[in-house]
């Protein structure tokens, strides 16, 4: 038996992401931020830009959890995609790690 057809109104998706998606922006937070301790336990200086980026993406993250307008929670919601398409191409996957 399949569940039932989930409602699609702005309100309800509101409510849905402040009650249960909202708790998501913490673990990304702790996401980020653990990968900046192994990048500089295991790699030191050489990961300053990843280090850099990620350290905002973990504060992008907190501020978005915390900010209650929903204006204001978009542009971080925004700053968060650009910074990670940013990530995505020039820091993460980089291959410069000499072994």
């Amino acid at each position: 038996m399949l569940p039932p057809p989930a409602s699609t109104r702005t309100s309800d998706l509101i409510e849905d992401f402040n009650s249960r998606g909202k708790v998501a922006l913490v673990f990304f937070a702790a996401y980020f931020l653990g990968w900046d301790i192994l990048a500089v336990m295991f790699w030191g200086p050489r990961m300053g830009l990843l280090a850099v980026v990620n350290l905002i993406m973990a504060t992008l993250s907190i501020a978005a959890y915390i900010v209650e307008q929903p204006r204001a929670r978009s542009l971080l919601h925004a700053a968060l995609i650009v910074l990670t398409i940013f990530g995505m191409i020039g820091v993460w996957a980089t291959p410069s790690l000499d072994w």
